[in-house]
């Protein structure tokens, strides 16, 4: 269970995998350069944001034209896809950092802004992708069933195995585990006597009457 977890529906059969986890998935994450505080004006302009292939532009105005204000004018947006933006306060100063809400490799971030008046002593560009650190990469979730490669978006799989949802938790590369997929004999002599004990529950009152 350190490596995955598996949970079974009434539709799995009975069987034996092994299992090798590779890679997990992980959510894209960049983050700006330092800024002096979150109140500092950061520029005029725009912002087109992406997260994959969908995309959502914020107008940067005197109205939210700083770090806290950038932050919350992107997580309030309505056409937002999926991206939320932070603020971290490091002893360089505060950071704008920009995290995916979903895992797997199609959902990477990436920042294009314009800064429509360069001379005014702001730099917008400071918050375009060339400009930020990546901290996490954008990851689809790879193992080998049976010495098979599966790659997915999610580290939750459950359309590999018919019947049967499996939760990848940590990579163990050249480490194979075996799954196995068992009737639970307990749980049906649980179920068959609790029709034998309703049935002769019934013919008791039955007869009763």
């Amino acid at each position: 269970t350190e490596v995955f977890d598996a949970k079974a529906d009434e539709t799995a059969v009975p069987g034996n995998y092994d299992i090798e986890v590779v890679q997990l998935a992980e959510s894209a994450k960049s983050r700006s350069g330092n800024f002096t505080s979150e109140g500092e004006v950061v520029g005029l302009g725009s912002l087109a944001i992406s997260l994959g292939a969908d995309s959502f532009n914020v107008a940067v105005d005197s109205n939210n034209n700083t770090l806290a204000g950038l932050r919350d004018a992107i997580n309030a947006a309505s056409d937002n896809p999926g991206i939320t933006a932070s603020i971290i306060n490091v002893d360089g100063g505060p950071q704008l950092v920009f995290s995916a809400n979903e895992a797997g490799a199609a959902n990477t971030v990436t920042v294009a802004a314009v800064d429509d008046d360069a001379g005014d002593g702001f730099d917008l560009a400071r918050l375009d992708s060339a400009n930020l650190t990546v901290v996490d990469a954008a990851k689809d979730a790879s193992f080998m069933l049976d010495g098979q490669l599966v790659t997915r978006g999610s580290n939750s799989v459950s359309d590999v195995i018919t019947g049967l949802t499996l939760d990848l938790k940590k990579a163990e590369i050249g480490t194979e585990e075996t799954l196995t997929i068992s009737l639970d004999k307990a749980s049906v002599k649980s179920k068959v006597t609790g029709v034998v004990d309703a049935f002769n529950s019934l013919s008791d009152v039955m007869k009763s009457l």
